[in-house]
């Protein structure tokens, strides 16, 4: 199987910002789109970086894809300093407090009738869960390192939107994704 999942030390860094603050989200290049491969969230207390990478992964029939995952660390002040330059901060539920944080783990079973099945655990999306509100942090596509921010005042699964990924349905292929919520 597969994995791509957040280490439990950045999953801990993330837990860190339960009970702070939220006030803002941003990037130096996280435009009105609200896409970008670097988010920034800040807190009273502290920021954090988030952003997607990419690892090439044997998956079946001896082929190799790129599979995307998150990369989280404490934000340094150079970056902090671009995102205010930038003017790319968005203050959304601003000094609402950040309640808890969760993930969403997608469990993909691929099956082929000329290629070797294969299984993936990935963690897709991120969300904060504010006094008012959540705000999701997803990958757009499971082998791109862009993430999109999406803003809800009561979140849902199926209201946040999945992530594409290369791999088709057909007659001699079969995939099959469970999505569910784990709180860190």
């Amino acid at each position: 199987m597969l994995t791509k999942r957040i280490s439990k030390i950045e999953a801990n860094l993330l837990n860190s910002l339960t009970g702070q603050e939220f006030r803002f989200i941003g990037g130096a290049n996280l435009a009105e789109s609200l896409v970008s491969d670097f988010i920034i969230i800040g807190t009273d207390k502290a920021a954090v970086s988030i952003f997607g990478d990419l690892e090439e992964e044997a998956s079946g029939a001896g082929s190799s894809d790129d599979f995307s995952y998150f990369v989280i660390r404490e934000s340094a002040e150079a970056e902090l300093s671009e995102t205010r330059k930038s003017g790319n901060m968005y203050l959304i539920d601003k000094r609402s407090s950040i309640r808890g944080v969760s993930i969403v783990r997608d469990q993909m079973q691929f099956r082929a009738h000329d290629e070797d099945p294969w299984d993936l655990a990935w963690d897709s999306a991120i969300i904060f869960t504010l006094d008012s509100g959540s705000i999701a942090i997803s990958f757009l596509s499971l082998s791109m390192e862009a993430l999109r921010v999406d803003f809800f005042e009561e979140l849902r699964l199926e209201d946040l939107p999945r992530p594409s990924n290369p791999y088709e349905e057909s007659l001699v292929s079969h995939i099959e994704v469970e999505r569910k919520v784990l709180s860190l």
